[in-house]
């Protein structure tokens, strides 16, 4: 199965087919370039030099866990077809130069209070749409955008469990 930039988050550990050498993605250049980061040097491929090192689940498979729950929401939708009614995308990501890249040089307290907000529409948008759940990626960092997001849904009683994923860089969240 051929690789597509949507597979690939900030964060994930790839392979470099040429040269097989395993590093992580850190974006894209203003050319399109995949920007690939092999201890502290960064080169610059297409996708079609890149594979993905897959992640081991930390708990249990997830993706096997939601699958069915997947298929019904599907189902719904195709079933509900000009009824107005729209199936909501469930991840959102949450890094600046992904959310709103006019951002990036602002000040960190400005960034994590936009981020926080938007997570908080997000959310509420799911909530009130009674999604099953939805993925967040928050990114690795130094945790306190994750920290920020664990704190405010203690305000959700409808939130069940959270999950982290892909290496601590993203977490699923249950309703």
């Amino acid at each position: 199965m051929k690789l597509k930039l949507s597979d690939l988050w900030i964060g994930d550990e790839v392979i470099m087919q040429t040269s097989k050498q395993k590093g992580k993605y850190i974006g894209q250049n203003s050319n399109g370039k995949l920007r690939i980061q092999v201890n502290d040097k960064v080169f610059l491929t297409s996708i079609n030099n890149i594979s993905k090192v897959e992640d081991q689940p930390e708990f249990f498979d997830i993706d096997a866990f939601l699958s069915s729950e997947e298929a019904n929401e599907k189902a719904k939708f195709e079933n509900n077809k000009g009824k107005s009614r729209k199936m909501l995308h469930h991840t959102i990501d949450l890094h600046i130069e992904i959310l709103a890249p006019e951002m990036n040089n602002l000040p960190s307290g400005q960034i994590l209070a936009f981020q926080l907000e938007t997570f908080k529409e997000f959310l509420n948008t799911h909530v009130e749409k009674g999604t099953t759940y939805i993925t967040v990626i928050h990114g690795k960092g130094q945790g306190v955008l994750k920290e920020a997001i664990l704190n405010l849904l203690k305000e959700y009683p409808l939130v069940k469990m959270s999950s982290s994923k892909n290496h601590g860089g993203a977490m699923d969240i249950w309703f």
